[in-house]
Formats: structure tokens, sequence, C-alpha cells
């Protein structure tokens, strides 16, 4: 007997209803909604490019990126606002797993939910009270290592598996200074006009700076790296090096020539001065992915 295909259509949307689960407690329990949370940004996207930030290995356990982790899920309800199901507080990441496996309690109704994760940070201070804007310098400090995530997820019958992947927030910042003089132990460094904070859309805003120190013990070779929050636009950066011979850091023997670059998320910018003599400095600057003098007209 050849059957019509309307009768065909009929029968497959049976089988789909009697496979489907209902979150009813007299039938079949709904799978419960389940996240899996991993890294994406393990390494910067030009690591190669400098030969003094070592490529990691990407199959190091989740918490050697990431160390910590919060997360919040939140109901998508019909007027536009949002319920929030669950916050789990942030805490330190154990076991050497390379993703975080999240399962919810399966009570949870079907519907949209929207879950936002952040990583890395040392506590809770730098996040707004929504949990969806950060401090990325307090105090003027290079801060945390940050990683977050914004998702809709779709959790019914058929969906109720997800990924998310954690982004890295900052770029990082590489200083070297090449033959420096033996009596030079000390310096500061200024990283002018960088984002100030960031939401969860990558929304980065409003300028600040970094003011850090640094001692070594006469290597006439040293090397700097700082986390860094991005430029506000292309070469919006000033960075400036003072160097000194006495730990009170009054009065600078070497100063190098202000340079601007452009600092990117998960991107290393990288400037190098080679001492040269009478506080004279050749000045290097990572330009896509390569090293190009600074002449004087690109000096700040």
């Amino acid at each position: 007997m050849t059957h019509h295909p309307t009768y065909r259509i009929a029968m497959a949307g049976l089988l789909l209803l009697a496979v489907a689960c209902i979150k009813d407690e007299h039938l079949r329990p709904c799978p419960p909604l389940k996240v899996d949370i991993e890294v994406k940004d393990k390494n910067y996207f030009n690591v190669d490019a400098v030969a003094t930030e070592e490529r990691r290995d990407e199959q190091l356990p989740f918490r050697a990126f990431v160390p910590t982790l919060y997360y919040r899920l939140q109901l998508l309800n019909a007027d536009g606002t949002a319920t929030l199901m669950t916050e789990h507080q942030l805490a330190e990441v154990e076991g050497d797993a390379q993703h975080i496996a999240v399962t919810f309690p399966d009570e949870y109704p079907h519907g949209t939910y929207v879950m936002t994760t952040w990583g890395g940070l040392r506590d809770m201070t730098a996040l707004d009270e929504a949990r969806e804007q950060v401090v990325l310098h307090p105090d003027r400090q290079a801060g945390d290592d940050i990683y977050m995530s914004r998702d809709t997820l779709i959790y019914d019958a058929y969906e109720y598996e997800h990924t998310v992947a954690l982004e890295r927030i900052k770029g990082k910042l590489i200083v070297e200074a090449e033959r420096l003089p033996q009596e030079i132990r000390y310096s500061t460094k200024e990283i002018d006009s960088v984002a100030r904070y960031t939401d969860t859309k990558f929304n980065y805003r409003e300028p600040t700076s970094i003011c850090e120190q640094n001692e070594w013990q006469g290597e006439q070779h040293v090397v700097f790296k700082t986390v860094a929050a991005p430029s506000l636009r292309e070469r919006g950066t000033k960075v400036t090096l003072r160097c000194f011979d006495e730990p009170q850091r009054d009065n600078p023997l070497l100063t190098p020539p202000p340079v601007r670059l452009t600092i990117e998320r998960n991107r290393l910018a990288a400037v190098r001065y080679v001492y040269e003599s009478q506080d004279r400095f050749k000045v290097y600057l990572l330009v896509d992915d390569n090293w190009e003098l600074v002449h004087d007209m690109d000096i700040e």
C-alpha cells in the first residue's frame, strides 16, 4: 500500500513527539542544561613574532590559562527582563581538565538564557554590580589578565548542550632595552591612553594610564612585560621610559624618546631601545609583526 505524503509527515511528527521529553514529573525528564567552558585565547595572536614571548602548550589544563572563574546564568523573560537563575561566585579553578563542565539543575524551564563568564580576576572589586563592566587598570596598575564571554543559550528538548569560549580582554606590551650602562638598575615606565573600562560586548572606553617601576642587577639587556588594555585609537598609546642609577628615581640618567604605538586585544605590542651613547638610542617598534626602526619624525 502506498502512503500519501501527508500521512508520512504526520507519522514523522508523531515519532518526534514520542522521543521528545516534557518537563512533567510523570514523564521522562528532559536532559538538564549543560555548558562546557573553554579557553579560546591560549596564546597571543602574534606570539611567534617576539622572541622574548614563548608559545604556551595549548594542551595545558584550563587553570594554567585562567586560574579563577565566575559565571552567572540569566533566563530571558518575554517582557525583555532577565531573571537570575545561578551565580557561581569567583573561585580558583582546580584539577587538570582542559575545560570546565557545568550542569545546571534540571528543574530549570526551557527558554533562552544568557551566560556571562569572567576568568582570571583576583577578586570581584573590578566588576560593576551588574557584572557586565570591568575596570581594566585599578590604581594605574597593570591588573589581571582577564578573560570573558557572554553567550545566548537556547534550552529545550533538542538543544541542551552548549560550549562557551573565553576570550582574553587585554593585550601585552613588551619593552626591551639593550646595551645599557651597568650603573643603570632602575626605571619607570608610563603607558598613557589605554582603555579604562570594557563591557561584555568588548566596548572599550575612557582613557587611563599605567605607571610601573622596575629594577635589575646591572644586566645590560632587560625585558619588561605589561598586560595592558587596548589603545582607544590607532597609535594612540604613548610609552615613556626613564632610567636611573638610584632607587629613589629622582633624576633620570637616560631618557629614551617617548614613542606612540597601538595595543590590541590578545596581541603583543613591543618597543626596543638600543642604547648608543650620551643618552642617544635607536628605537624599534613591532609593526605588522616585524621590527622597524623608528625615525626622528615618528618619535613623540
